[in-house]
């Protein structure tokens, strides 16, 4: 007679082993009953408005595009058409023979006065002085830069320019006439001491130095600067220079 378990197999079958279900995912069963089955849709991340990451990005950060304002004014609107308008070319006076000696000047080329110069007689030279005035911005970079072409013209070094500004502010009134006469004495015993039998013709090479240029003899005669004798001095060495180079008109010997 067959046992119970015999009996099952012939009329059932062997069963198979089952075989070992997965964990169950909790988020995807969750997921699975919210939406079907589907997954959920992944939203992109959202753009940090941060300046560092516009700059350089981030792990997850794109790119902002830049947004073109508009042109508001009607200057811009004509800038935006035609573009900035240049600014106007300054021309300044210059004495023909001047240009002249200046293009001649092969040093120039290699000694720029507008670098030499450049912190002895810095762009804000004219800020804040009545020569200013409501002078254009333009106007006045020009004037600046000629002042350095006019320094290298003398000869002058960063020290000279130096002692001149550090006198400025003793011609900001005209001095008074017995000021003048003691300026004077004095420069006359400053050249004796300093060139002996030859002072007559330093002081010669002084005045023929600033006669040169016009605009120098106009500079030196506000409020008698040209009388001081640390200009006096100045000015006779700047003179012999030039004389014993052979750019001195008039420096009679």
């Amino acid at each position: 007679m067959l046992d119970d378990a015999t009996m099952a197999e012939r009329l059932y079958g062997t069963p198979k082993p089952t075989a070992p279900q997965p964990p169950i995912d909790e988020a995807a069963a969750m997921a699975e009953r919210l939406y079907g089955g589907s997954k959920p849709e992944v939203k992109p991340p959202e753009l940090v408005n941060d300046p560092a990451a516009r700059l350089f990005g981030g792990p997850d950060t794109e790119p902002v595009a830049s947004e073109e304002r508009e042109p508001r004014t009607e200057e811009e609107q004509a800038a935006a058409l035609f573009g900035k308008p240049e600014a106007p070319e300054v021309k300044i006076d210059i004495p023909a023979d001047i240009l002249a000696e200046r293009k001649a000047d092969k040093e120039r080329v290699l000694f720029s006065p507008q670098e030499t110069f450049r912190e002895a007689i810095p762009d804000t030279l004219l800020d804040g002085t009545p020569e200013a005035g409501n002078m254009p911005e333009p106007m006045r970079r020009a004037a600046v830069a000629e002042v350095r072409e006019m320094v290298a013209d003398m000869g002058m070094s960063a020290d000279d320019v130096k002692t001149l500004r550090d006198l400025g502010s003793i011609f900001d009134v005209a001095p008074s006439q017995e000021q003048v006469i003691a300026w004077r004495e004095e420069s006359v015993d400053l050249l004796n001491r300093t060139y002996g039998n030859q002072a007559t013709q330093a002081l010669r090479d002084a005045q023929a130095f600033i006669a040169q240029d016009p605009r120098r003899v106009k500079m030196f005669e506000v409020n008698n600067r040209g009388d001081h004798p640390k200009v006096v001095e100045m000015c006779a060495r700047l003179g012999r220079k030039a004389r014993l180079a052979g750019k001195l008109k008039n420096g009679k010997r």
